[in-house]
C-alpha cells in the first residue's frame, strides 16, 4: 500500500513555527530593530501507527531540490514522546 503525506506541510507544528517567526518580527518593529526572523521551514509529527506505537516523520519543506521527508520507525517511545508532546501543547495554547 502507497500512503501519499502530502498533508504534512499543515501540521500544525509549522503554524507554530510561522507562527513565532512572525511574533519575533513583529516584537522587532515595535523595538525599530530589524526584522530577521526567518521561518526554516523544518519540523516533524508524530503519526500514531496502532498498538501502542507511533512513527516520527522529519520534514524539511525548503530542502533544495525537493522538500525532504524521513519517517522514523515506528515505536511505543514515539508513542509516549507524541502523548507528552500533546499534552504540552494542550497546556500551553489552551
Amino acid at each position: 500500500m502507497v500512503t501519499d503525506l502530502v498533508a504534512v506541510p499543515k501540521a500544525g507544528i509549522f503554524a507554530e513555527g510561522e507562527g513565532v517567526t512572525v511574533a519575533k518580527n513583529i516584537i522587532s518593529k515595535i523595538k525599530s530593530e530589524e526584522e530577521k526572523a526567518i521561518f526554516d521551514g523544518k519540523g516533524g509529527c508524530y503519526l500514531e501507527m496502532g498498538r501502542n506505537t507511533a512513527g516520527y516523520l522529519q520534514v524539511d519543506m525548503f530542502a533544495i531540490p525537493n522538500p525532504i521527508t524521513v519517517l522514523k520507525q515506528p515505536s511505543p517511545e514515539y508513542f509516549t514522546e507524541k502523548e507528552k508532546f500533546e499534552k504540552e501543547r494542550l497546556e500551553k495554547w489552551l
